[in-house]
């Protein structure tokens, strides 16, 4: 995975998960080329990179450098990211759009304790 995010997305998926797979967020594809000294360790590696033209690159990168690599981005085929797949298919599912929820004292969300937007009468 790419990023913070990516993984939270992941794991909002597949909530069990950490329990049978370790996790590397790179934070960068600058910290693909480190990233390979772990992979030898695994019969498995699972990519979730991007689908930019970085993301790309990169994946091809390690599936040249290793058998045990498999690219997971056609998951979410059409977006940027996970995120931003599951965002995506979150606003279809719910039929309402997400909306930014800032976590400032000041500030309250506007959904229910559910995570559902109230419907207003």
């Amino acid at each position: 995975m790419e990023g913070m995010f990516d993984m939270l997305s992941l794991l909002e998926l597949m909530p069990n998960i950490q329990k049978t797979r370790d996790l590397l967020i790179l934070n960068s594809t600058a910290f693909v080329e480190k990233a390979l000294a772990y992979f030898k360790d695994y019969d498995q590696i699972d990519l979730f990179l991007d689908n930019d033209g970085t993301g790309k690159e990169k994946t091809e990168f390690l599936l040249e450098q290793s058998h045990n690599i498999k690219d997971n981005s056609k998951l979410y085929d059409g977006f940027k990211d996970m995120n931003e797949w599951l965002m995506g298919v979150s606003k279809e599912c719910i039929g309402q759009g997400i909306q930014d929820v800032f976590l400032l004292p000041q500030k309250q969300s506007c959904f229910a304790p559910h995570g559902c937007k109230e419907k207003k009468e």
